[in-house]
């Protein structure tokens, strides 16, 4: 089987995400900063841990963005996603975890509200949040397209190794020749589908972290733990990609090390589960 054909086989739905300055938003609207939109009720994210200057403390995590289900619902052609209600992201600045410390717990943060938009209010920043990690509101606008997995997520299926090495040699150019990549703009922020990966493919590495072990450097797990590990990775999904954030209109510009971007991933039973507790971020960069 060629790869064009086996593509067919591969697409995933993707819902790219693009920011614009656009003033007078309303409550509840899918947008990257500002005030968060929260139930009066929410208990604002901590995560204690240690920044550049090997200071450790408990700082507040930043808000990201904040997504209307109700609004993206026709673009989730599988449902994947809730219906309605509030999904946010939070990702605490200042220690910039990368994700492969067990200890990362709860730097990044996803919360999903079910009620209605009447409830909810703009809420004020904790006090001690810094002021640059309290950004500026962009409107968030979506649309869908095709998607299909880098060449190490590919690699990572077992059954790709049955291919001929000349077309595994292709494989980027196939793919890009697939999706129409020209017309993709570099930095790529997107619910669902797979991961433009920088540096390695994540499933396994989310599987193990998520089960206490420390993923950077070489791992040293038995021939048993990995084989399990590669087996259960296949349950997480990718949820968000957040690459650099730009607005020109106020020469805004947040970027993740260097050039970098953040995953949040979620097992499929979680996805289904609405259990967005248990998601886990992974960042990396160039």
């Amino acid at each position: 089987m060629k790869l064009s054909e086996l593509f067919l086989s591969l697409y995933q739905n993707t819902i790219e995400c693009t920011f614009s300055k656009e003033a007078g938003l309303s409550k509840g609207v899918s947008k990257f900063g500002g005030k968060p939109d929260l139930p009066v009720d929410f208990s604002w994210y901590y995560y204690e841990g240690k920044d550049f200057h090997d200071v450790t403390k408990s700082r507040p995590l930043a808000f990201l963005l904040q997504i209307d289900c109700e609004e993206i619902h026709p673009l989730d052609l599988d449902g994947r996603l809730p219906d309605r209600g509030m999904l946010y992201f939070f990702y605490e600045m200042e220690t910039q975890t990368w994700g492969f410390d067990p200890k990362d717990e709860g730097s990044a943060r996803v919360y999903y509200y079910s009620g209605p938009k009447q409830a909810l209010a703009p809420t004020d920043f904790p006090a001690d949040l810094v002021p640059d990690y309290r950004f500026p509101e962009l409107r968030l606008r979506f649309h869908r397209r095709h998607d299909l997995p880098s060449y190490e997520e590919f690699l990572s299926d077992r059954s790709s190794r049955t291919f001929p090495e000349e077309e595994l040699d292709r494989y980027e150019v196939e793919r890009q020749a697939a999706l129409d990549t020209e017309d993709l703009p570099d930095s790529i922020t997107k619910l669902l589908g797979y991961a433009d990966v920088i540096q390695n493919e994540m499933r396994e590495e989310c599987e193990q972290v998520t089960n206490g072990v420390y993923c950077a450097g070489i791992v040293r797990i038995s021939k048993e733990a990995q084989a399990r590990f590669a087996k259960a990775s296949k349950q997480w999904r990718l949820l968000l990609q957040l690459d650099t954030v730009e607005s020109d209109a106020d020469g805004f510009e947040l970027m993740f090390g260097d050039c970098g971007r953040l995953y949040f991933y979620i097992r499929e039973s979680d996805l289904k589960a609405r259990n967005f507790d248990r998601v886990w971020m992974i960042a990396q960069c160039y």
